[in-house]
This record gives C-alpha cells, structure tokens and sequence, in this order.
C-alpha cells in the first residue's frame, strides 16, 4: 500500500458472519508483526466482533419494542373503541363460552346487559347461569333445543323469547349469535341480545288495530272495494257476501262492470275516469244498480276516491251502500202519490197529467183526437150499506179489472174517488171508436160480478159521457153523448 511500510489486518467474524476489520499500519519503516500482536490484534478484533454484534442486537431490539408499543397502542385503542362501541349499542353484547365438561363461562359481556336484564356486567361474567334462570318457563324448552341444534350443526341462532325480571317485570328479548369451535372442543357464542318489549308491545297494537279493523269491515253494512286503474277488483269487503251473496274471492281479478246493470256502465265508467283525474279527492256519491247473486237488482250509492298513488292502497276506493230498500220506498212513495190506494189505478193527479199531454199533442197535430169517458155506478151506496164496506171495496176493484181489460194500449183509466172513474181514450179514429169502446165497457161492467166468493151483484150503468175535446184554435170537432 502506498505510503505504509508494514500492515497486520485482522477481520471481525461473529458467527461466520464478515462485520468488518481491524487494520495496523507501520508507515516509517518496514514491520514484521510478532505472534503475540498477531494474537492480540485477533482478540481484539473478537472482541469489536462481538461488540458490534451485540449493539446490532440491542438496536434490533430497541425497534422490536417500538414497533411493539406502537402494536399495542394501535390494539389498545382498537379495544377501546370497541368498548366504547359496545357500552353504546342498545342491548347487551356478549362471549359465552359452552366448555366440552357441561361448565359455561362468559368472558365478555357489555354493560348494556344491565339495561336489559337488571343484573350488572360483572356479576353476569362471575355467574353466567343468571342468564337462563330469567328466562320465562314457557320459553325455557325452546330456548334450550335451540342452543342444543346450533351448538351441534355451528349453525347461527336467532331467537326471540321473555324474561322475568327480579321485580316481576316480563321483556322480549332478542338473542342473535353465530357459533363457532375452537381446538380444545370449546363452543364459542358471540351474540348481541336487545330488549324488544316495546316492539313487541307495537306489534300486539297493531295485530289488535288490524283485527279491529277487519272486523269492523267484515260487519259493516257497507261494501268496501279497491279497484286498480282497469277497474279490476283488488279487494272487496266480505259484507259483499252478506249485501250482494257473492263470496269476496270470486270477485277478485274480474272487472267491476260485469256486476253493473247495462243502463248504468256508462257512468260507472266516467265516474272511475273522473276518480283517476281526480287523485286523493272523494268524487259526488253516484246511485247505480248491481246484480244480486240471486239475479235481482240491488240500488247502491257509492263514493269513489283515488288513492292510486297512496302505497297502502295503491287503488281507487269504492264505499258502497246498499240503498234497495230506499229506493224502493221511494218509487212506492211516487206510485202511491199518482195511484188509488184501492184499486191501484191511476189517481187524479196522474190522470190530470195525462190529459194535459192529450191537450199538447191535440194543438201540436190536427187529426190528433181523443176522448174522455166520465162513469160512476148506480146504487153503490146500497151495496156498501145492505153488504158492507168491504164488499164495495171487492165492487170497486173487479170494476177497475173489468174497465182495463177493455182499454187498448196508451189509454188511461184512473179512480177519482168513491164510485166515480173515469177513461182517457188517445189517438182514436173518430167518434164511432169511441162509442165501440162505449158499448163494449157497458156489456162488461154489466155482466154478473161475483164477489165474496158466493154472492152475484147485478149492476146497472146508471150513466156515462164522453168527450171530444175542442181546442181553441183547431178545428177539432166536439160532440157529446
């Protein structure tokens, strides 16, 4: 080497392992180095060897620990938040261990198993058996052949079931876990129980709203129906059966039309097109006849409402009520109002109707006559007082039999009252049509009448007139008899 005259250069080996070298230079002059400093610089350089090893070591060890402690922080802050997050979810969290010799142990349990059950964590995890002994008798059965079948197949278990608490007071409980096995034969159950008594208690009010509800509709003397946008049946009442005699079932799926009377489709129709238009608003109530199972014709008075849009229903809703009877009422009430109590023919009032149509049709056609046939009956009074008023009454109505059957079709005969009735002839020939007819009631209302069963009156037509009716400003002609 230039500028040295002597060099002894000993290598630092640990454990076959080259760290470097020790070197010894003579730069004044030329050296041979002796055995002793040849085995001296060798001890030395084992030394440093073993030095520089050792410090490799601590520096190792030094960024092991470090990396350790960052480890451990980083777990520490892990469980904590996992604490932290466990004190906080609603229920209780747990690890329960089932061990191969029937002891159970519970090495975790959150502090939220107070909340639920009234015991605290710790005095849980020293005896997990508090756990079950709540559980309520009718459940306990369920509750074990559960754990016992998840514990067997390692299958997840969720169960629902109550619990008594030490002051009498019963909750629901949800009992989510997974199970798994570990080397020694352990069954692990991780799980989260929630208390569930206030959804419980929500789901009883509201099976109990429902029943209400069902059966308010299925005794309500209304029909509730839902139709979609198609007028297809999508649900119906079961009052249907009651109202109508059809099972609900055999209604669903088919249109609502195929119940409404012909006469009445049309404004079935613009009343579901006026509902569609019309979202969230209850349309007029509507009057129209449906079919009775049994063929006859019921009157019903609906209310329609879109709710379509409305994901409840999702359909238009249809509340009907059967109005047969008023109606029938009502067109009792109109036929009695224009109709003899007695003898069911046409009263004055219907009568003076008619006739005014026979005066309009008179001015609005000149060969348009007709006649106008006044009768009353000789010697009723002696019949009502000799055979009493009933069998007048049985008199009065065969003579309003007798006088219809020889009317033609369009003619009026009404009862004006006591014995008096009388005729309106319309659109006839002339005179001579009517003096026929004339002759043929004279022959009927004169031939034998047997009333009561066994007695034969004998009536005479005491008189009778008729009338062509003249019109001012016609030349229609008039003539009397």
């Amino acid at each position: 080497m230039v500028g040295f005259r002597g060099v002894a250069i000993a290598p630092l080996l640990y454990q076959r392992s080259f760290l470097g070298g020790i070197s010894l230079y003579q730069c004044d002059r030329a050296r041979s180095w002796s055995v002793e400093e040849l085995s001296l610089l060798k001890a030395i350089a084992d030394q440093c060897a073993i030095a520089i090893h050792q410090a490799e070591l601590y520096q190792q060890a030094q960024t092991e620990l470090a990396e350790r402690k960052r480890a451990e922080a980083a777990v520490c802050g892990i469980q904590q938040q996992l604490a932290t997050m466990a004190a906080n979810i609603p229920g209780s969290v747990y690890r329960t261990v089932l061990h191969p010799d029937g002891t159970i142990s519970m090495p975790y349990i959150s502090p939220g198993v107070r909340e639920v059950t009234g015991f605290g964590a710790e005095e849980v995890i020293s005896h997990p058996e508090l756990l079950t002994e709540i559980i309520h008798p009718d459940d306990k059965s369920s509750f074990d052949s559960r754990v016992a079948a998840s514990r067997a197949t390692l299958l997840p278990c969720d169960r629902q079931y109550r619990i008594v608490l030490r002051s009498g007071e019963v909750k629901w409980v949800q009992d989510s876990a997974k199970f798994s096995k570990n080397e020694n034969g352990d069954v692990i159950i991780d799980g989260v129980a929630l208390d569930i008594s206030d959804r419980k208690q929500a789901e009883s009010a509201l099976r109990q709203s429902e029943q209400r509800f069902r059966s308010l509709i299925e005794n309500a003397t209304d029909i509730t129906i839902i139709l979609d946008a198609d007028g297809i049946f999508r649900y119906i009442s079961p009052s249907v059966k009651r109202i109508l005699g059809y099972p609900p079932h055999q209604a669903i799926g088919r249109s609502a039309l195929e119940i409404v009377h012909p006469d009445d489709c049309a404004t079935i129709t613009e009343t579901l097109h006026k509902a569609i238009e019309n979202p969230k608003r209850s349309l007029s109530p509507v009057e129209y006849r449906v079919r009775h199972r049994n063929g006859s014709w019921c009157y019903v008075e609906a209310v329609a409402t879109n709710l379509l849009y409305d994901p409840a229903v999702e359909g238009i809703v249809i509340n009907c009520h059967d109005i047969t009877q008023r109606k029938l009422a009502e067109e009792q009430l109109l036929h009695d109002a224009f109709h003899d109590a007695l003898t069911g023919l046409p009263n004055r009032s219907l009568f003076t109707d008619r006739l005014e149509h026979a005066l309009r049709m008179a001015k609005r056609r000149k060969d348009y006559l007709f006649a106008v046939l006044f009768l009353d009956l000789d010697r009723f009074k002696v019949v009502n007082d000799s055979l009493g008023h009933a069998i007048g009454d049985q008199l009065l109505v065969s003579i309003a039999r007798r006088l219809e059957a020889c009317l033609r079709v369009g003619d009026t005969v009404a009862r004006l009252g006591g014995d008096e009735f009388v005729l309106l002839l319309e659109d006839i020939e002339g005179i001579n049509e009517a003096t026929t007819l004339v002759n043929r009631l004279q022959k009927k209302i004169t031939s034998p009448i047997l009333l009561d069963g066994t007695r034969s009156i004998y009536h005479r037509q005491h008189r009778h007139s008729f009338e062509f009716g003249r019109i001012p400003g016609t030349d229609n002609p008039a003539a009397r008899r």
